[in-house]
């Protein structure tokens, strides 16, 4: 899903979603895109 989908859908800004992000790998430290979908696809993320 693109920043802009994801803002438009929760009615923020695309730096909003962006800063979200960040924060989020920073919190998680995943060792890539992979493991970040797994995590996603556990906690039944769409």
């Amino acid at each position: 899903m693109l920043n802009r989908e994801i803002g438009d859908s929760v009615q923020i800004s695309i730096r909003t979603v962006e800063a979200h992000r960040t924060r989020i790998i920073e919190k998680l430290e995943p060792k890539g895109a992979a493991e970040l979908v797994k995590f996603a696809v556990r906690q039944n993320f769409d």
